[in-house]
């Protein structure tokens, strides 16, 4: 009996010391580096900012090595022009003993260095979540959804007054957002009767203007022991242009030849 209470009693003052959280993040030994431009900034401009953050990686003791991939977004996993991603390979465990060289130390450590150095554009770095497969950062992830029938303005009004509130409570450290609504768009009208007149099929205009400005997959091919894929798409300078678009012309499926 006197030992069951001495368990107890050790444990619970060792519950006390630990830190608590609703899943508690671990140093894995890596992280993730996330890179936010301004809307519909240039995949051009998103590389440059990617270079000037190899060099701070380079030069940041208890990073091992990294490697960044230029127009995609880890946390809405999507493709676009101004967004980038990290993935941070730490030093040993072993060698980084001190707390400012922990997971949790390194990533503030480069999130304060990023706010200031790097101006252009929103860096964060973001620790890894504590179950493989539970989201794809520490935390946990919340999602708006809109059954209203709302417009986009009214959607973003609502996840302002959302975010604003969570920002508020003291058990959340951080909050960021991947919805842009303000991204730019344009919208092109399609004249049917020509399309109609001239024999062509509406899918193969809609897949042109998307094989131009977007890409298309055409297919796959082996060399060198590895294994290829082949995407169409236009030039740079075909497509920073509005009036560019007029220039795209509608080319033969592989059926058709």
């Amino acid at each position: 009996m006197l030992m069951l209470v001495g368990i107890a009693v050790v444990a619970g003052l060792m519950g006390k010391s630990l830190p608590t959280s609703f899943i508690p993040e671990e140093d894995q030994g890596y992280a993730f580096l996330q890179i936010q431009l301004p809307d519909a900034a240039s995949l051009q401009r998103t590389d440059a900012v990617m270079r000037k953050i190899d060099a701070l990686l380079a030069h940041t003791h208890g990073v091992k090595s990294f490697s960044g991939i230029s127009g995609f977004s880890l946390l809405s996993n999507t493709s676009a022009s101004y967004t980038g991603f990290y993935f941070l390979q730490l030093e040993p465990w072993e060698e980084r003993r001190t707390a400012e060289l922990s997971a949790d130390g390194l990533v503030q450590t480069l999130n304060k260095k990023m706010r200031s150095e790097i101006p252009e554009a929103i860096a964060f770095a973001f620790g890894p979540p504590a179950i493989p497969g539970l989201g794809t950062a520490g935390g946990f992830t919340l999602m708006l959804q809109d059954r209203s029938g709302g417009t986009v303005q009214q959607l973003s009004e609502t996840m302002d007054k959302l975010a604003l509130a969570a920002r508020k409570r003291p058990e959340l450290a951080s909050l960021v957002t991947t919805f842009r609504p303000t991204v730019p768009q344009l919208f092109v009208n399609v004249d049917q009767d020509r399309v109609l007149k001239q024999g062509l099929q509406f899918g193969e205009v809609y897949q042109t203007l998307q094989a131009f400005l977007g890409g298309a997959y055409v297919n796959q091919f082996n060399r060198f022991g590895r294994q290829w894929k082949v995407y169409l798409q236009a030039e740079p300078e075909y497509r920073t242009n509005i009036d560019k678009i007029n220039s795209f012309s509608t080319f033969e499926t592989p059926r058709e030849r």
